[in-house]
């Protein structure tokens, strides 16, 4: 299956540039299908909160801590990571919304 938008405009940027395919293509091929596939069939509630706020953003919140950390100590180290769970969480539900 081969995706294209603007064939024109990869004419264009493969004449340009033989090394690079024109990035307006995509093939999806059987693999990326089936995965596809398997991302629809939990719906789009259950992406959001598994992909975004589990996933990209409790993982964003704990490794911003850590850093944040080192970076800038605090005496007391626990306010910090509940309040960048709670942020990153938003972000994460944003972040799923929009992918």
């Amino acid at each position: 299956m081969l995706l294209a938008t603007d064939s024109n405009h990869c004419a264009e940027s493969t004449r340009i540039s033989r090394s690079f395919p024109c990035e307006r293509y995509r093939i999806m091929n059987t693999k990326n299908l089936q995965k596809w596939e398997q991302t629809r069939k939990i719906g789009e509630k259950k992406f959001v909160w598994t992909g975004g706020v589990l996933f990209w953003g409790m993982t964003t919140a704990v490794i911003w801590s850590v850093v944040m950390q080192y970076v800038q100590p605090q005496e007391d180290i626990y306010p910090r990571p509940i309040i960048t769970r709670i942020v990153f969480s938003f972000g994460g539900y944003f972040f799923g919304s929009v992918v």
